[in-house]
């Protein structure tokens, strides 16, 4: 016999920006701006970051239930929440002219947050709760998988030329969840019982929620004058991909063979709760000025 509660919530999101300015003339100016920012939530409030009643749970129980499985007795919640972002930024400016003056910035900001509870119970009352082996378990395999990209560039044609190039991306990720396995009693009172019949009994609750996250930043300023080319590239990229997060709380199993299971024996259970984050900022600027250089030309003499 089994009893599941499977939650398979997604949030697919991409958002994705782009400017260009051009500016031609005796002065040339060219400004752009590009700017993204995407905010997604699973079981949490976008306000607040408060956790939503009612949102976010998988529950998987029986309560002050007669069951008598022949075989094994299984009550297992399962949640496998996921959000997939792509968001990008890209601005670009260019001016021709004597005097050109190019100025571009991008900027990125993504939050995504997942929050809930997963729990698998089973409450005894007064009846009997019989299988060949039981298993109460607790699982969540929630994931966050993110890349923030911003790009900006300039361009300055002239005698004088002057580019100024901004980029900045930051990614803000969290997974604050609990996950609970337990077998409790209805009441103090509660005379029923737990057995297993061919087996063991066995609660066990599980954390396997992972965060990926791509963060990068580029700022290009490209200047030529008349006689001078300059040109100037900066740019930073993290990676950061977190292991099992096992590593940061080891998984949690209880095991206990009852036959049958003594009266009023109030609680078993197994219960992990740890919120895993990650953060990556970034900010690249490029500024380059420059003006012709003013070579001396050497006199030729003719005998």
């Amino acid at each position: 016999m089994k009893v599941l509660a499977d939650s398979q919530s997604v949030i697919n999101a991409a958002v994705l920006s782009t400017s260009l300015a051009l500016a031609a003339g005796s002065t040339g100016v060219g400004i752009a701006i590009g700017v993204s920012v995407a905010q997604n939530y699973i079981g949490k409030s976008g306000s607040t970051g408060a956790t939503l009643p009612g949102t976010g749970v998988t529950t998987a129980y029986i309560s002050n239930s007669t069951v008598t499985a022949s075989d094994d007795l299984i009550v297992k919640a399962t949640s496998d929440k996921a959000i997939n972002a792509l968001v990008f930024a890209g601005a670009g400016a260019v001016s021709v002219g004597a005097v050109g003056v190019s100025v571009s910035g991008s900027g990125v900001y993504a939050e995504n947050i997942i929050g809930g509870a997963t729990e698998a119970n089973i409450a005894i009352g007064n009846q009997l709760v019989q299988g060949g082996t039981v298993t109460v378990q607790a699982m969540d395999t929630s994931r966050i998988e993110a890349i923030a990209a911003a790009v900006s560039l300039s361009l300055a044609l002239g005698n004088i030329g002057v580019a100024v190039s901004l980029a900045g991306a930051v990614a803000e990720n969290a997974i604050d969840t609990t996950i609970k396995a337990s077998v409790t009693e209805v009441a103090a009172a509660s005379t029923g019982s737990l057995v297993a019949t061919s087996g063991n009994v066995l609660i066990d609750a599980k954390d396997d929620a992972t965060i990926r996250v791509i963060s990068a930043a580029a700022a290009i300023a490209l200047v030529e004058a008349v006689s001078l080319q300059v040109w100037l590239f900066q740019a930073q990229v993290r990676w950061h991909s977190t292991g099992s997060p096992t590593k940061y709380l080891p998984k949690s199993s209880a095991r206990r063979s009852m036959r049958p299971l003594p009266q009023h024996w109030s609680l078993l259970a197994t219960t992990c709760k740890r919120p895993l984050a990650q953060e990556a900022r970034f900010l690249t600027i490029a500024v380059f000025c420059c003006q012709p250089l003013q070579m001396p030309i050497p006199s030729r003499v003719m005998l």
